[in-house]
C-alpha cells in the first residue's frame, strides 16, 4: 500500500467511475483498475462494488476512505512544514452550523488573512454529525458542533469514539426568527401551540439523533410542524421569512445589525431547553497559530453575545 493508491481511491470515489478518475489522474484506465484490485487484495477487502453505472463504496470501502483522507491530509500538512522557503497559501478549513455570529467572525478573520498573502479557505455550513466526520477524515481542521442539551450524552460518546477533543463555545436557548410583519411579531413570548397555524423553515440536512422518549425531557421533545419548507441555503432563509406568510425559523445568537438589515425580530419560546455550540479538533497542540487565533476570536465573539436578552439569529 502506498500514498498513490490512497489518492487513487479518493479520486475514484469522487468521480464514481474508474474511467472518469483515470482521465483526471492522467493514467490509463486498465492501470488504475489494476492498482485498485491489487490494493483490495492486499487489505483483504473489497473497496468498490462495480455496477453498470460506475462504482460505489462498500461498507469496508467507506471505512477505508475515511482513513485514506485523514492520512493524505496529514501528509500534506507534513510536507508544508518542511518547505519553509516556498511561498504557500495559508490553508484553513472549518465545518460549522449555520450561525451568523460564526460566519461573521470567520469572514472578518479571512479578510485579515487575505491582506497578508495567499489563502486557501474552506468554510462549510452543515449539520453536527457531518462536522464531526469532516474533522475525523481531515477535510476540516476545526469543527463546531451544535446540539440540544438533551442529546449531550450522544454527542459526547460520538466525540470520544472519534478520538476528538472539544471545548465549550456558547450556551444559549434557541429562539424564533420572524418577519416584523409576522402575526406573532408583537408577542412577548410564544408557545409551541401558537406556531401550529404557521410554516416552519427547516434546514433539510439537520436531523437530531433518534433517542428513546424516556431519555428526553418534555422540553426537548421534537416539535413536528404541520407545514414546513426544507431549505439548504442559509441565505435563502431571509427571502422566505419576508415572502412566505407566517413562516418562522429556529435560530441561535447573531449580531443585532443583521436583524435590522432584514427587518426581522426574534422571540423567546417556552420550554425549548438549553443548546450548546462546542469547538472540536483532533488535538489542540497540533493546530497552527492561524487556527488557534480563529478559535480565540470565536470565544471573544461568544463572550460578547448578550444571552440574557437573547438577541439571536
Amino acid at each position: 500500500m502506498n500514498l498513490q493508491q490512497l489518492k487513487y481511491v479518493v479520486e475514484v470515489e469522487k468521480e464514481k467511475s474508474i474511467t472518469a478518475a483515470a482521465k483526471k489522474l492522467y493514467i490509463g484506465q486498465p492501470n488504475l483498475s489494476k492498482s485498485i484490485k491489487e490494493l483490495e487484495q492486499e487489505i483483504g477487502a473489497t473497496i468498490f462494488n462495480r455496477t453498470g453505472k460506475g462504482v460505489e463504496l462498500t461498507n469496508a470501502g467507506i471505512q477505508f476512505l475515511r482513513y485514506a483522507k485523514s492520512i493524505l491530509a496529514q501528509f500534506e500538512e507534513l510536507e508544508s512544514l518542511f518547505h519553509p522557503d516556498e511561498q504557500s497559501a495559508v490553508s484553513f478549513a472549518v465545518s460549522c452550523p449555520r450561525a451568523t455570529y460564526i460566519s461573521d467572525v470567520f469572514s472578518k478573520f479571512v479578510d485579515t488573512l487575505n491582506k497578508s498573502g495567499c489563502i486557501n479557505i474552506k468554510y462549510r455550513e452543515t449539520n453536527s454529525v457531518d462536522a464531526i466526520t469532516d474533522v475525523v477524515v481531515g477535510d476540516s481542521s476545526i469543527g463546531i458542533v451544535r446540539y440540544n442539551q438533551a442529546y449531550e450524552e450522544y454527542y459526547m460518546n460520538l466525540l470520544r469514539d472519534s478520538a476528538l477533543q472539544f471545548e465549550l463555545l456558547l450556551n444559549f436557548e434557541m429562539q424564533l426568527l420572524l418577519s416584523r410583519s409576522h402575526p406573532l411579531a408583537e408577542a412577548e413570548s410564544i408557545s409551541r401551540s401558537q406556531l401550529e397555524p404557521y410554516t416552519e423553515l427547516l434546514f433539510a440536512d439537520v436531523q437530531e439523533p433518534a433517542l428513546p422518549k424516556s431519555r428526553l425531557s418534555d422540553s426537548a421533545e421534537l416539535f413536528t410542524p404541520k407545514s414546513c419548507i426544507n431549505i439548504f441555503d442559509r441565505g435563502s432563509q431571509f427571502s422566505f421569512l419576508q415572502n412566505v406568510y407566517g413562516s418562522y425559523l429556529w435560530v441561535s445568537p447573531m449580531p443585532q445589525q443583521e436583524l435590522l438589515r432584514y427587518d426581522l425580530v426574534v422571540k423567546p419560546c417556552k420550554d425549548v431547553g438549553l443548546s450548546k455550540d462546542i469547538i472540536i479538533y483532533k488535538n489542540k497542540d497540533t493546530l497552527s497559530d492561524v487556527q488557534l487565533e480563529f478559535i480565540e476570536l470565536l470565544h471573544t465573539a461568544a463572550e460578547n453575545i448578550d444571552t440574557t436578552e437573547r438577541i439571536t439569529e
